[in-house]
């Protein structure tokens, strides 16, 4: 799985040799995964690797253990750890916030520790969460570019993750024998992005368990024609 993804990081051209890299870290599977893989690998890439980690002000006594079982991770392995806490920082928390919101409220602060650090920011989006993305865009209706789905390099943004599933991100942290925590939240029907991944994607894969797989495929093609159609145009 190692040599997967650092052959999929090279394809991608992610990450340069001396690269500050600070992995978004929620302590969740895909996000521990995408530490350990970093440290694990950090001399091969050549890169310095940091986290960070975004405690949204909304979820109470457990978002504080999520933010205090990354920084014990961190503390443990000696990994620079940046943590923004909303509510301590004076944000005015919505009653009902949306996931536009919370994605809003952590990107901001990702754009400015990126640019303080002079740093890039690593993400842990998966296979699995490119192609809800692309059926979550489809129902709301989008175009081309929509369809080219979550880029693997976007600004300050990288993605090694992209080429693996969910699963196998769980596997991942099995085989390492790394604990992670997990979201409540995400087992809730009251998100969009929730149901699509509880039920649409699933739907789809017992049509064709290599449905998620398509998908992404898909989103690599749409990106290209985007990509040369953008170009032409430039022409």
């Amino acid at each position: 799985m190692e040599q997967t993804l650092l052959a999929y990081c090279r394809r991608q051209g992610l990450f340069r040799l001396g690269d500050r890299v600070i992995v978004a870290c929620s302590g969740g599977a895909d996000s521990m995964a995408l530490l350990c893989f970093l440290l694990r690998c950090k001399a091969e890439l050549g890169i310095t690797v940091m986290a960070a980690h975004v405690d949204h002000g909304i979820r109470g006594e457990a978002a504080h253990a999520d933010a205090r079982f990354v920084a014990e991770f961190c503390r443990t392995h000696h990994v620079p750890f940046f943590l923004y806490d909303a509510a301590a920082s004076g944000v005015q928390i919505p009653p009902n916030p949306s996931e536009n919101w919370a994605r809003s409220l952590r990107y901001t602060w990702f754009d400015a520790l990126a640019a303080q650090q002079h740093a890039c920011i690593a993400t842990a989006h998966t296979l699995s969460d490119q192609a809800e993305t692309v059926l979550f865009r489809m129902a709301r209706g989008t175009g081309l570019h929509g369809m080219a789905g979550i880029p693997a390099v976007r600004g300050v943004y990288r993605r090694p993750f992209l080429c693996l599933t969910r699963s196998d991100t769980t596997a991942y942290c099995a085989a390492l024998g790394q604990h992670y925590v997990q979201d409540e939240s995400n087992f809730s029907d009251a998100y969009a992005r929730n149901r699509v991944r509880r039920a649409a994607l699933p739907a789809l894969q017992s049509t064709n368990g290599a449905a998620a797989e398509n998908l992404a495929r898909f989103c690599e093609k749409a990106a290209r024609a985007d990509a040369y159609f953008a170009r032409k145009a430039e022409e």
